[in-house]
């Protein structure tokens, strides 16, 4: 019986297909990885900022303008702080100013500042 020589594959051709399948599914598996550590790590910086924006818009709501100072922790246990500062005096006008500047420490992401405008009434509110 004779065997032709182009009748299938040598077993060097097959182990040549394998490493290259074997380099391109490590590429794509490395990326792959990559970009899902990439979103987990967006969406925590967006959870930080979403939750000091909440925080941001309790002061001058349900924490009084007229603290000068406050301070907590985020659920992700990073320490934030919270300067109120009048911009005016009151005078005669029953509204003030306020700048209002929110600090969240760099615990689990660079420090992040939010800073804002509140208008207080003279309810002290």
């Amino acid at each position: 019986m004779t065997r032709r020589a182009d009748s299938g594959f040598t077993l060097i051709e097959v182990l040549v297909a394998f490493a290259i399948l074997a380099v391109t599914l490590t590429s794509v598996s490395g990326a792959l990885s990559s970009g899902m550590m990439q979103e987990r790590a967006a969406d925590r910086a967006t959870a930080r900022v979403l939750e000091a924006r909440s925080i941001l818009d309790r002061i001058g709501a349900d924490l009084s303008l007229r603290e000068p100072l406050w301070t907590g922790t985020l659920a992700t246990g990073e320490p934030w702080s919270a300067t109120v500062r009048p911009l005016s005096e009151t005078g005669d006008t029953p509204f003030a100013a306020y700048d209002v500047v929110l600090t969240v420490a760099g615990g689990n992401g660079p420090a992040l500042t939010l800073r804002t405008l509140k208008l207080g009434g003279w309810h002290g509110r």
